[in-house]
């Protein structure tokens, strides 16, 4: 049996990972600070952020393109 890894274990993981540049660091300090300017520096120019929570189900997600 393979055990799952708790919540703040996969934070942890998650944190770590570093994809050019970009870091889940980064990224949560740039959402908890609410610095735009650095989030929006994440995504490329082209870049489509699609939505899905209760208000945008999988079958209708709110669709969020470009930086």
């Amino acid at each position: 049996m393979r055990a799952t890894p708790s919540h703040t274990q996969t934070e942890e993981i998650t944190m770590s990972t570093n994809i050019n540049g970009v870091n889940g660091a980064a990224i949560k300090r740039a959402i908890e600070t609410r610095d735009g300017t650095l989030l929006a520096s994440f995504y490329a120019d082209d870049a489509t952020l699609r939505v899905i929570d209760r208000h945008n189900p999988p079958s209708n997600p709110r669709e969020i393109r470009g930086r």
